[in-house]
């Protein structure tokens, strides 16, 4: 490569480190995020600048592919997973230069969308404040296929699938995303069904529920954007800081904001603009991070998981209380209502049967006298006296069938009425997913309940104007509104006019039901029920703490129906499990399965180390690289895989630690380390226990003696000190590379750590140029360059994508325990730290089982 980045270069300025490192430095002091993200969306809004004409047509593909194989890979000292976001822009670039149909499909994007939301989304994530015009939105997809998906919240059974058709099928993604911007919803048809779900009308929160820092570049712009002044401390978190900055900028209560807002609110407007500012903020606060139309697709994806065919399977069904027995559900409304109803029938019907039979009876008493009438004048009385009790007899006969009559029409009205019903929930109610509700706390890599929220339709079939239910006020007016506007469809239905008077005093009964409070809590009593929560005795005031609402719930998220689903598929998906007792039979599990594979499925596994296959843990769902270099070299292995894996993995990383030993200065230095990556008191309490040795000790005995010191939260920061730190480099051995890569000596002598020492060389190659080949990324070609000179242990088995930014999994030895361990590390396996908390997935203690889809056919989109 030159010696340095041509200034004139019309693209120089995407490469402009200095301007971005002053835009995540903020980030790196306080890591509320990924500063990947942020660099990865930067770079994907520029670029789509550069690719897109005055027309909308996509030009310079050949120029820009060149310029980032040349140059793409230049990177900060700290940006080790840099390389990432270069390489997905040339995987993305290279389909759309080599598949035609790919640019027609980006070029068709044109004006109007379905909804303004859509606009004001790509408006916010490009940083345009002009109205959108057909370029601007050509852009605004372009840069959605360009930023790479990461996971926000917990979905990740959402996230990984969506991160690998966002990946490998662009085609699938075009598709979805017009059909969400033109349509505002996403339809599957397979198995004679269709599922629609609508467009996510949220990209989530981001960081929003993190603690407050003063300050924040992303948090002071979008409040700058709404013209509002922060106002907040670090007790409380962003979210509540925007809050109450809209408050007080509205001179609104704290009480306003506790009141629903209803019609009669004499404040409602004011409450209006605080929903809108605040979502406006909101967008604003998660775009300097992610890209708006990207999460809105993903959060949309999420609501395939829990399709349910039936209405009964729904969590608004349960709450309704639709069956007669639950107490203080609909239900039993209609149920009592039309038992009295057929009560008063078959009292009716009771009355009239026994004057039918007394009428009978005079009747045939009447005939028998007629018969044996003796002379003219009888006969004459007797007949019209017939003719009398005759008319009598039908006339009861006729109510006694009508009220019969009635009465089965009744019995049979409570079904028809609740199937009438259930038809119409759905035209009115959805339930989908809700980015924003993850309130459910839980760690990163934990199957984290997914948060679906019920939307009210009005009847309409614009999606557009569909709403979300936050409140329980909402939820009954909601309810109230669906009773009474089905209320005449209901009766021009009905073929029985009586029963169109039902109609009329069943929903009267049931709005009068809805009105009572002890329908809300019943609600919530069968909600808990259903879910199998504790149930206790709630009082009004308590239900906003219920975790389990019938407009908010939390559910487990389902990834064969997500994947069925979306790609249309019939039938179970080929599914390999093992429940596992080290991570040495979980990386065994992983080459075996790959080694089954036939031809036609590895083979392309093998020619792409991007391509992926999706994966399980017992909590959270993943994808792993069949095709990643020491990988796929394990699976190609035709021998035994233990012995592979103790010949390649095992034996070469144990003899590498084994061999050192801490002098007594390395070990000051390491708990050092530990000390600046802990609470200031904890560590001070810390370095005093530590007892150091003045002779040289091995690895093992030092790390066995520093982890107990410490809480258990605070014991895998030794693991990853040990790893990041382990081995020291010598001064000679600096010398020795500093000098081969024509590059100045660390002005502070002394130990220099593995890390510390690759990213002095990273950056010294950045400021001159000096060191790589073309096309090599440079974190990659000093990370080589270290384990080829012992400067650094053999590279870890990278192998998985974890779906969150940064991070990948991987196999290591841990010099501390010289044993195997799950670790999830950046992509090239330079820091990390032992996965833990999935201890009792990896030693046998847990019986659930890690899980591998074995073809990707099955979840590749027709």
């Amino acid at each position: 490569m030159d010696s340095s980045l041509p200034k004139d270069h019309p693209l120089v300025s995407f490469f402009d480190l200095e301007e971005e490192e002053k835009l995540v430095h903020p980030y790196k002091k306080a890591p509320i995020t990924s500063v990947f993200l942020i660099r990865a969306k930067r770079r994907a809004v520029f670029l789509s600048e550069h690719l897109v004409d005055e027309e909308g047509k996509i030009v310079g593909l050949e120029e820009i592919i060149t310029f980032l194989r040349e140059w793409g890979y230049l990177s900060s000292s700290e940006g080790s997973d840099d390389g990432e976001i270069t390489d997905h822009f040339l995987r993305v670039l290279s389909a759309l230069n080599s598949k035609q149909d790919l640019i027609y499909s980006l070029q068709s994007f044109a004006l109007p969308l379905s909804d303004p939301s859509f606009e004001e989304m790509i408006q916010i994530t490009l940083g345009i404040e002009e109205p959108l015009d057909r370029r601007q939105l050509i852009r605004g997809v372009l840069s959605a296929l360009l930023t790479p998906l990461r996971q926000s919240v917990g979905s990740c059974f959402a996230t990984a699938p969506a991160i690998l058709v966002h990946e490998e099928q662009l085609g699938a993604f075009l598709s979805d995303l017009k059909e969400l911007l033109y349509k505002g919803s996403l339809t599957r048809v397979f198995g004679g069904q269709e599922f629609t779900v609508p467009a996510s009308p949220s990209p989530g929160l981001g960081d929003l529920k993190k603690p407050y820092i003063e300050n924040l570049p992303a948090f002071t712009r979008a409040l700058e954007k709404i013209g509002v002044v922060e106002m907040g401390d670090p007790s409380m978190s962003f979210l509540e800081v925007l809050t109450e900055s809209l408050r007080i900028h509205l001179n609104l209560s704290e009480t306003d904001l506790k009141l629903s807002p209803t019609r009669a609110h004499p404040k409602l407007h004011k409450l209006e603009e605080l929903k809108q500012l605040k979502t406006e903020a909101q967008w604003h606060f998660i775009a300097f991070v992610d890209h708006l139309l990207l999460k809105m697709w993903e959060f949309t994806i999420a609501s395939l998981t829990d399709v349910k065919t039936e209405f009964s399977g729904w969590n608004l069904s349960t709450s309704l209380g639709l069956h007669p027995d639950e107490k203080g559900g609909i239900g039993e409304v209609i149920y009592t209502h039309l038992q009295q109803r057929l009560d008063e029938a078959n009292q009716k019907l009771a009355e009239y049967q026994t004057e039918y039979e007394i009428a009978y009876d005079q009747l045939r008493t009447t005939e028998r006298l007629l018969a044996n009438a003796g002379d003219e004048q009888d006969v004459r009385r007797l007949r019209s006296e017939l003719q009398a009790r005759s008319y009598q007899f039908r006339t009861c006969e006729e109510m006694r069938d009508k009220w019969h009559e009635k009465g089965q029409r009744i019995a049979q009205f409570f079904e028809q009425l609740l199937e009438s019903y259930m038809e119409k929930f759905p035209l009115y109610f959805q339930e989908v997913y809700d980015g924003e509700m993850h309130e459910i706390k839980g760690h990163l890599y934990d199957d984290s309940p997914a948060g679906f929220r019920l939307m009210y339709k009005h009847g309409r079939a614009h999606v557009g104007s569909w709403t979300f239910i936050y409140t329980k006020e909402e939820y009954l007016q909601s309810l109230r509104e669906f009773f009474q506007g089905v209320e005449q469809p209901l009766k021009d239905e009905c073929d029985w006019e009586e029963g169109k008077e039902e109609v009329t005093l069943l929903t009267t009964a049931i709005l009068h039901h809805l009105l009572d409070d002890n329908f809300i809590i019943s609600a919530f009593y069968r909600m808990a029920k259903a879910h199998r929560v504790p149930l206790k005795k709630l009082s009004l005031e308590e239900l906003d703490t219920m975790e389990k609402k019938p407009w908010a719930y939390t559910s487990g998220g389902t990834l064969p129906t997500l994947l069925r689903t979306y790609f249309c598929r019939e039938g179970s998906l080929t599914f390999e499990t093992k429940w596992v007792e080290s991570p040495l039979d979980l990386l065994v599990f992983f080459v075996d399965t790959l080694k089954s594979l036939p031809p036609f499925v590895a083979d392309p596994l093998l020619q792409n180390p991007h391509k992926r296959l999706l994966a399980t843990s017992p909590t959270h769902v993943f994808s792993i690289f069949p095709g990643a270099p020491l990988f796929r070299e394990g699976w190609q292995d035709p021998g035994f895989t233990y012995t592979w894996v103790r010949d390649k993995i095992l034996l070469s990383r144990y003899n590498f630690y084994a061999s050192h030993r801490l002098e007594t200065k390395e070990q000051v230095a390491i708990v050092e380390e530990i000390a600046s990556r802990i609470p200031l008191l904890l560590a001070h309490e810390f370095q005093k226990a530590v007892d150091y040795s003045r002779k040289p000790i091995n690895i093992s005995t030092f790390y066995s003696g520093l982890r107990p010191l410490l809480p258990f939260l605070y014991q895998s920061t030794v693991d990853s000190v040990f790893y990041e730190l382990l081995p020291f480099a010598s001064q000679k051995k600096i010398e020795i590379i500093c000098d081969k890569l024509q590059i100045p000596l660390p002005s502070k002598r002394g130990l220099i750590g593995r890390l510390h020492l690759h990213r002095y060389l990273v950056e010294e190659i950045v400021k001159t140029g000096r060191g790589t080949s073309e096309k090599e990324e440079v974190h990659q070609f000093v990370a080589t360059l270290m384990e080829q000179t012992k400067l650094a242990p053999p590279r870890a088995l990278v192998f998985a994508d974890t779906n969150w930014a940064k991070y990948a999994f991987a196999f290591l030895v841990n010099p501390g325990t010289k044993e195997l361990e799950l670790w999830r590390t950046d992509g090239l396996g330079l820091e990390g730290t032992p996965m833990r908390e999935w201890e009792e997935f990896l030693n046998g203690q847990s019986q659930k089982p890690w899980g591998l889809y074995l073809y990707p056919y099955e979840y590749t989109a027709r």
